[in-house]
């Protein structure tokens, strides 16, 4: 499992540091190479102006536990880009609809790239489309990824969207979406393989969630990209989102079935696909 794991990013997200780390080390026990902290529910990171003490413990614990060998992506994802970054309810927060918000979400966000700068790991740190003049240039090991994220639909502006992340400074680039049938999957993969046969030098993640999505997770880094995401167990942090094990079995699947390919496919050839890797949307029973 060990070059397909390199390729799969453990999305982790826990509402408490404590949670954070023990699902950390679950990861790296089953034989994780890349783990996501998705930082946004931690109630650590939910009372304003509180940034060094909880963040730093936890880049710490990821550097520890992977030994210098594991690929750490650190997360604050905004709740305009469906994550949970946004209403807070805890004594000394902010209020729901407060502009101070996205202020103290991009405050976690230089503090993690400070951090990544000083501490020896292999730490990506992400940022969000609308910041992407806040992209600093880096020195490697570090990198920066500037992401996409529409949990509602594949826009018409697929492509569109791609190429404002691809003329970025980012080193990685992430465009994820919502789909709503398997044409909308087999969108996403062939601009995978637009940037696959443009040869441009930035790492790629692109899939599509829900459950007519879910084949994308698999199909993707076949296609060209650098990573998918998984969960750890039943633990998801999107819909469609498969676990850890079945993720790197289906990738060795769809190999050896010949599905390194499915630009060829037409709608009806991606559905069959997903169905025979068990990763269809009847299957999964969820949209």
């Amino acid at each position: 499992m060990t070059n397909v794991a390199k390729q799969i990013i453990i999305s982790i997200m826990e509402d408490s540091l404590n949670h954070m780390k023990d699902n950390i080390d679950k990861a790296v026990s089953i034989g994780a190479r890349a783990i996501e902290a998705r930082c946004d529910q931690m109630y650590e990171f939910k009372s304003p102006g509180v940034y060094s003490p909880p963040l730093k413990g936890l880049m710490r614990h990821l550097v520890s536990r992977g030994h210098g060998n594991i690929t750490q992506v650190i997360t604050f994802r905004s709740s305009t880009q469906a994550g949970g970054f946004g209403g807070f309810s805890l004594p000394g927060a902010y209020a729901d609809d407060a502009p101070q918000v996205e202020q103290h979400r991009k405050g976690y966000v230089s503090h993690a790239l400070n951090f990544a700068r000083e501490l020896k790991g292999h730490f990506i740190i992400d940022f969000e489309l609308g910041e992407a003049e806040r992209i600093p240039l880096v020195e490697l090991p570090v990198k920066t990824l500037l992401s996409y994220h529409n949990n509602l639909e594949t826009p018409e502006n697929l492509v569109n969207i791609y190429a404002r992340l691809k003329n970025s400074k980012a080193n990685i680039i992430k465009l994820v979406t919502r789909a709503k049938d398997y044409g909308d999957s087999l969108e996403m993969l062939r601009v995978v393989q637009e940037h696959q046969e443009s040869k441009n030098p930035k790492e790629l993640i692109a899939f599509c969630t829900g459950s007519y999505g879910s084949i994308t997770r698999v199909l993707s880094p076949l296609v060209g990209a650098a990573y998918t995401l998984a969960c750890l167990g039943n633990k998801q942090t999107a819909n469609g989102q498969l676990d850890f094990s079945t993720t790197a079995l289906a990738m060795r699947a769809a190999r050896g079935m010949g599905f390194d390919n499915p630009i060829k496919m037409d709608v009806d050839e991606l559905a069959d696909a997903a169905k025979r890797l068990n990763v269809d949307a009847y299957t999964l029973g969820q949209n």
